[in-house]
């Protein structure tokens, strides 16, 4: 769904010596793609943003919803 910076291999690879492109493949397996609906047009189009391809997980940003909506938390 887009692109990343990478530093080379890290934690997730054991700090091992290992390709970028498996770094790459790694990254990419163990990363989740979370939509934030924050505003009441998002709340609108919910389902057609979680149909989504690479889209993991819908999540309602509870406070800037409210907020956006004339209800700011207190």
């Amino acid at each position: 769904m887009g692109e990343r910076s990478l530093a080379g291999a890290g934690a997730l690879q054991g700090d091992g010596q290992v390709p970028l492109g498996e770094v790459n493949k790694q990254g990419n397996a163990a990363s989740s793609l979370i939509a934030m609906l924050e505003t009441p047009e998002g709340i609108a189009n919910a389902d057609a943003i979680a149909a989504l391809a690479g889209i993991d997980v819908s999540l309602i940003g509870s406070n800037d919803l409210c907020t956006a909506m004339g209800f700011p938390a207190s």
